[in-house]
């Protein structure tokens, strides 16, 4: 047993080495590796690396008030002159873009740091990668499924995460803290705290009313906590009718709203109808999802139909309902493509847990396949353009470690803002 202790006490020392010395892309990747060879490593210590490692990686960068960061911090100046009751009276009056929780977070984070625009970008990272990693936790339904595989996927085997994570603050922090409460409402925790959460988050971002609209006709429709057999013969057809019923209520429910304005009952939302309508996208076809990420989540849901839990029915669900609202529906285009960010992780999550059904070192060639591919992308043919301003261009430096991160963690120029 003493021996087994300063095993896992060694291995820990070694994870903190990795995350101190080198990259976080590189250190977790590492950690993956390790996690998958043995089990000994602490998941809190993975979870504050990840955290911390990535925050600072991130706020290391210049910000441009044009840019979507910058209209974030103008947020953030914004509420130094208003007070907690106006910025509700704002909401109140026009809903979209002006989510009380969000500025009060503002207000709060302002009045401790005296408005420092380096404690807010920070202190933003934090919360998304905390975030990030505590949902990643619950993921992994305590061990059964890895932690640090679930990480690692998460930033690099497919980047919506890492997209939104950058700049689209409200959005991803509602969706996350969307997904924690989901999960934990399946997990049987408390089911009225839960739904506190869960409604929260429309204060936070507005989009997140569709997605507590599928999850309120989901529980409705096919959730029976406790009594219902996922196994009963009806399943597949119950979930078929959900999914048909709710995607032409969605479509029928979205033309209504931007066809007549005039209905009073869409008085107070009239702007963000206005901001979310319009879609110039055309369905390209089944092609798009022959990727590897939906592939291995589709196989998940086929080889662990009888298994399956709730909250992977939900998103299987609601990822066939957005994606076709997102390419069909020329109405509220842009909320279907937000919400598509939510369903993205879900099925990601899915994609992840079907990788314990392999070997190790199936898992071992995954996991440095996706690393040297990303990364080559990343550097050659990147569809993220904002990764030359994460860590002032340094973003894959291998050696810009926490050490180094830290050191370096200089006081942004924030072109167009007083600092």
């Amino acid at each position: 047993m003493a021996l087994n202790s300063k095993y896992k006490f060694n291995l820990n020392i070694i994870i903190f080495l990795i995350f101190t010395l080198f990259n976080p892309f590189f250190a977790l990747t590492a950690t993956a590796i390790f996690s998958i060879i043995t089990n000994r490593i602490n998941s809190l210590l993975i979870g504050i690396l990840f955290t911390l490692s990535f925050s600072i990686m991130f706020a290391n960068q210049e910000f441009s008030s044009t840019s979507d960061l910058g209209s974030y911090i103008s947020m953030y100046i914004g509420t130094e002159d208003a007070s907690f009751s106006q910025i509700f009276e704002r909401f109140i009056k026009a809903p979209n873009g002006q989510e009380f929780l969000w500025f009060f977070y503002c207000k709060l984070l302002g009045q401790l740091s005296g408005y420092s625009l380096k404690v807010y970008v920070l202190t933003s990272y934090l919360l998304i990668f905390s975030l990030s990693a505590y949902l990643s936790f619950l993921v992994s339904e305590k061990g059964r499924y890895n932690f640090a595989l679930i990480l690692f996927s998460l930033m690099l085997f497919e980047t919506t995460f890492l997209d939104s994570a950058y700049d689209l603050w409200r959005n991803i922090t509602a969706i996350l803290i969307a997904l924690i409460s989901i999960v934990s409402y399946f997990s049987n925790q408390s089911k009225i705290i839960c739904r506190i959460i869960l409604y929260s988050t429309i204060f936070i971002h507005i989009s997140m009313i569709l997605i507590i609209g599928l999850f309120e006709s989901y529980v409705l429709s096919i959730y029976r906590a406790d009594v219902y057999d996922l196994n009963k013969r009806l399943l597949a057809f119950k979930m078929a009718l959900y999914i048909t019923v709710t995607t032409f209520g969605l479509i029928f429910l979205s033309n209504l709203m931007t066809i007549d304005l005039n209905i009073p009952i869409f008085n107070s939302i009239k702007p963000a109808i206005i901001k979310y309508s319009g879609s110039d996208t055309i369905f390209p076809g089944l092609t798009i999802y022959i990727r590897p990420f939906f592939l291995l989540a589709l196989a998940y849901i086929i080889y662990n139909w009888k298994k399956l839990n709730h909250f992977d029915l939900f998103l299987f669900a609601i990822f066939i309902i957005v994606e076709i609202l997102h390419f069909t529906s020329d109405s509220l285009g842009m909320l279907f493509s937000r919400v598509t960010i939510f369903t993205k992780i879900g099925i990601l999550f899915l994609s992840v847990k079907f990788l314990k059904n392999f070997d190790y070192k199936y898992v071992f060639v995954f996991i440095f396949s996706v690393f040297f591919l990303r990364t080559y992308i990343f550097v050659y043919n990147s569809r993220l353009p904002f990764l030359e301003n994460i860590a002032n261009g340094e973003f894959l430096n291998p050696i810009y470690g926490l050490i180094v991160s830290r050191a370096y963690f200089y006081n942004p120029l924030f072109y167009g803002f007083s600092s």
